[in-house]
């Protein structure tokens, strides 16, 4: 199954929630919440899995700091942002030519997040300006990149940090549209959201064929015939009787005719 690679925590009402990743490219989701089994002792539940579409390890996992229930995952070529409670597919999903090695949500824009890429590159997505395509592609480096985030260097100046496989930090200025938040920004991306995932249930539900097929056949009536047959059944048993009456008879004047019978007569006198 492979082994667990990071967590990411969020506290909520005393519990501690948490979505993992493993190296096989699987998902799970639990809490730390412990309660008491049959004998006593205390345990915690145990994880449920996502229908995982991201191929090889999970590179990144990271929840929104915005939208409860919400973060974003990338393994392989894929980016993949889950809602918590649905388990069937990703809400939101892409494919990228490189392969991923890190990313980050922005932590003053709800719709914006970030990527590195194994060929040196960052990519700046911006869902409320382009759902299909980055709004900023950016060479950094000529190695992976493995970490990748957004810095507050002062209140109106904020950069890009992105550090790569050799231990080598780059940044890059951005520019105040990709740090200040858009009028209703939240509200959108959150309809957004929720538009997807009740597509996504529409979709894992299934079709009126489907349900159709899995209703009960119902049962026959009883044939209006069935008391003919019960005679039919009870003439054939008579016949049949009747036959075996004429065999014994057919028998014994065989034995007869065969002197057989007599010579029975006579060891039965003795």
């Amino acid at each position: 199954m492979g082994i667990f690679a990071r967590f990411n925590y969020r506290h909520n009402n005393g519990r501690l929630p948490f979505v993992g990743k493993i190296v096989d490219g699987q998902l799970l989701c639990g809490n730390f919440k412990l309660k008491r089994d049959e004998s006593g002792k205390f345990i915690t539940e145990q994880p449920e899995y996502f229908n995982s579409i991201l191929e090889g390890a999970v590179t990144v996992l990271a929840c929104s700091p915005f939208i409860s229930d919400i973060f974003l995952s990338a393994g392989g070529k894929t980016i993949a942002i889950w809602d918590h409670n649905i388990k069937s597919a990703p809400v939101y999903r892409r494919e990228r030519n490189a392969y991923i090695t890190s990313g980050q949500w922005s932590p003053t824009r709800p719709a914006l997040f970030l990527l590195g890429f194994q060929d040196g590159s960052i990519e700046v997505w911006d869902l409320l300006s382009n759902l299909y395509q980055p709004s900023v592609i950016r060479f950094m480096s000529t190695s992976a990149i493995t970490s990748v985030s957004i810095q507050s260097l002062t209140e109106n100046e904020h950069i890009v940090v992105a550090g790569d496989s050799k231990g080598v930090a780059y940044s890059m200025n951005l520019v105040p549209g990709f740090w200040i938040p858009k009028e209703n920004e939240l509200e959108e991306i959150q309809q957004m959201i929720e538009k997807e995932a009740n597509r996504v249930l529409k979709e894992s539900q299934p079709s009126s064929e489907d349900s159709k097929s899995s209703e009960k056949i119902p049962e026959e009536k009883p044939s209006k015939n069935l008391e003919d047959s019960a005679k039919t059944k009870v003439t054939d048993e008579t016949v049949l009787a009747n036959s075996y009456e004429e065999f014994l008879k057919l028998q014994e004047q065989e034995l007869k005719n065969l002197n057989l019978q007599e010579d029975e007569d006579v060891l039965s006198n003795e």
